[in-house]
């Protein structure tokens, strides 16, 4: 039996050796994104940013307490709180 290794780059949101981490969205939260997207450029890049840093760097933001004690939290641009 051969096998077919893949040489091609993983995606950005797929997890690798150097990086075990992968970021998952739910269709919803990828709709909203592709509105940001079209509205606000600058913020749909922050965020991406953001997201590009959790998949990094998950332990980073501030830690949360009372009903969302385990979780973290990262401000974006003015209004907007990744948890």
């Amino acid at each position: 039996m051969v096998r077919k290794i893949s040489l091609s780059k993983p995606k950005p949101d797929q997890a690798t050796t150097e990086n075990p981490y992968s970021v998952f969205f739910p269709d919803d939260v990828k709709n909203q994104l592709s509105r940001i997207k079209k509205k606000d450029s600058v913020l749909f890049e922050q965020l991406r940013k953001r997201f590009k840093k959790l998949r990094t760097n998950p332990e980073c933001g501030e830690v949360l307490s009372h009903d969302k004690t385990g979780h973290r939290d990262v401000h974006v641009k003015d209004h907007w709180v990744i948890i």
